[in-house]
């Protein structure tokens, strides 16, 4: 009777083995397929990306802060942005990720549209890869969205994160291009402050601010349920990803039905 749950563990074992051999294909498959860029701002974007320089001169932007220390952090922050910028009729810009704070090779930036298609994107949020030439290398206001009452900024240390650290005043300036970035303001989403139960309430916050061209935001505390679902459903990964997958399916999987296990460790 002890025979089947020893199995079963056995089997489970074998399931995770099968499962990190796969990630390590298709880690390795990915990493040869994706073209080889430098970490250099100014080779962000191409003839081939034109088709997000959809931003212009008369227009007004939302840069995303991306202060989280992992991919699917910084794509919160990125959803809190597109939405704010969806709700004030801003473009967003696409600005790099930051690679994994302990991972210690590799690029520091990836650009937006090696992980996600830009394309699908437009049908939530207009986009631009070019806000920092767009907006002279200036923002003129930046928020940083709490959920702790009374948060106030430190006037000596404004952006005290570690210059080596996602987050920090160095590699926002590093990955975006802008060079004039002031004091933070917070804006207070605690219980008793400040709301964004819907885009109206979104706007009505950020209507204020309508005359700056260029702003940008950190934190990911918004709400809204209907608009997290339609970022989810607009954000698809890119071509070259899905070329992966479907890669995967074919040679390893033999296009049958498998299992995918979402296994992360700390």
């Amino acid at each position: 009777m002890k025979a089947k749950p020893v199995i079963r563990r056995k089997k489970l074992l074998v399931n995770c083995f099968v499962a990190l051999g796969v990630y390590m294909l298709l880690s390795k498959f990915l990493l040869t397929d994706l073209p080889k860029k430098s970490s250099h701002v100014e080779e962000r974007t191409n003839s081939q990306h034109s088709h997000s320089l959809l931003g212009n001169s008369e227009q007004s932007f939302m840069i995303p802060f991306l202060r989280g220390q992992g991919l699917n952090n910084q794509l919160w922050e990125y959803r809190n942005a597109a939405i704010i910028a969806r709700a004030s009729n801003r473009v967003l810009c696409l600005e790099p990720f930051h690679r994994f704070y302990l991972q210690k090779s590799g690029r520091i930036f990836i650009p937006f549209h090696e992980l996600f298609d830009v394309d699908s994107l437009q049908v939530f949020v207009k986009t631009s890869e070019n806000c920092a030439q767009l907006c002279n290398k200036r923002i003129q206001r930046h928020f940083e969205i709490s959920t702790k009452q009374h948060s106030r900024i430190d006037p000596q240390n404004p952006f005290p994160i570690a210059d080596w650290r996602p987050g920090s005043l160095k590699l926002f300036k590093q990955s975006t291009g802008f060079e004039v970035l002031p004091i933070p303001e917070i804006i207070d989403y605690s219980k008793k402050a400040a709301k964004f139960w819907t885009l109206a309430d979104t706007h009505a916050i950020f209507s204020a601010y309508s005359k700056d061209k260029c702003v940008s935001v950190a934190g990911s505390t918004l709400e809204l349920p209907e608009e997290f679902l339609n970022w989810s459903r607009a954000l698809n990964v890119s071509k070259n990803i899905q070329n992966a997958v479907n890669h995967v399916k074919k040679y390893i999987f033999k296009d049958k039905p498998y299992i995918s296990i979402h296994w992360r460790f700390e």
